[in-house]
């Protein structure tokens, strides 16, 4: 893996179900949000094997109407 810019990190990883799933989600999200994905899905993304397959996400705050947008 290597960083390609401050938001960017590229892997030769072969995508996985999982994270095709993620990577739909978050082209969505970040139309709306500013977020970063954390726990169980980064342990994932780095390799390592986990019990469960969950995604966890960090959303900055919005109002009601920008969440209501998304």
């Amino acid at each position: 893996m290597e960083w390609v810019d401050q938001r960017t990190l590229k892997t030769s990883k072969r995508l996985n179900e999982l994270d095709k799933l993620l990577l739909r989600f978050v082209r969505i999200l970040e139309k709306y949000f500013e977020y970063v994905v954390t726990s169980g899905y980064v342990t994932i993304l780095f390799g390592r094997a986990r019990a469960t397959e969950d995604t966890d996400f960090l959303v900055k705050d919005v109002d009601e109407e920008k969440f209501k947008e998304f």
